[in-house]
């Protein structure tokens, strides 16, 4: 579990880096698409405590947005 972590994370990076400096549209689309599916396959292979720090940050951030 911890190798698939730590194997999409520097992907992940490495695709938000070149959606920040690609120039086209398709690249920038297609490092975004790299991007979120990482994110989502890392959020759903974390152990379940880091799953639960994320839903009450989720959870808090978006309240406090709100009441704003």
């Amino acid at each position: 579990m911890l190798t698939f972590f730590l194997i999409s994370l520097p992907i992940a990076m490495f695709a938000a880096w070149l959606y920040a400096n690609a120039s086209e549209e398709m690249e920038r689309v297609v490092s975004l698409a790299i991007v979120s599916l990482c994110c989502l396959m890392n959020v759903v292979i974390a152990p379940w405590p880091i799953q639960l720090g994320i839903l009450l940050f989720v959870l808090f951030t978006t309240r406090n947005v709100a009441a704003t």
